[in-house]
């Protein structure tokens, strides 16, 4: 008996309607000025991976965040996520950015949110928490279609049962529209893990 896909995936009517704000957010709003340090940034993302359990964005980012000087030890925090392992204002953004995650994918968060913001805004301003949201919408966005391919590319090997909600057709059309920003992106990610390589010696 086939062991069915469990990660989080995105339908194809979920992908079609959200794609439009997807685009603007990425590519026009986000660009206009990043509100948050860039390491910081990049912890979100890979936070947000992790929790999406998409290893395609896990492994571009943590590759982007070595190169943006994050060390390995705090990439390893990222795994427990222990309040103690990071300073304050680090931690409500990691924090506001999981339960963030949990409203977006229709799920209760598990700590009260009012708290939580109340706690984010003594750190950040509102621009800046616009933004700690923004990326998190791209990231939930990015790691549901990289999971959608790897679900279709285990439909193609016959290794999993594909979720219920999905088709053979929408995984096609997600997987095509993923591939578009996958080959630019691949080779950039490669570049920086070179160039990376090429600092520390």
């Amino acid at each position: 008996m086939k062991a069915k896909f469990r990660k989080r995936i995105i339908t194809l009517k979920e992908f079609l309607s959200t794609l439009p704000k997807y685009i603007y957010t990425r590519f026009i709003k986000l660009q206009s000025g990043q509100e948050i340090d860039a390491q910081l940034s990049e912890k979100i993302k890979l936070e947000i991976s992790q929790l999406n359990e998409c290893k395609l964005c896990y492994y571009s980012h943590s590759i982007i965040a070595e190169y943006l000087g994050v060390e390995k030890s705090d990439l390893e925090k990222l795994d427990n996520l222990d309040e103690d392992a990071f300073h304050s204002k680090e931690w409500q953004a990691l924090n506001f950015a999981r339960l963030y995650l949990y409203q977006l994918n229709g799920i209760d968060p598990p700590e009260d949110m009012e708290a939580v913001l109340k706690a984010l805004k003594r750190e950040f301003h509102n621009s800046q928490i616009e933004t700690i949201k923004d990326i998190v919408f791209i990231m939930n966005f990015n790691n549901r279609t990289g999971n959608t391919l790897e679900m279709f590319i285990s439909r193609l090997s016959g290794r999993v049962e594909p979720a219920k909600e999905s088709s053979f057709f929408s995984e096609l059309v997600i997987t095509l529209f993923f591939s578009l920003f996958a080959i630019p992106r691949t080779i950039q990610v490669l570049s920086l893990k070179l160039m990376t390589k090429l600092r520390r010696k």
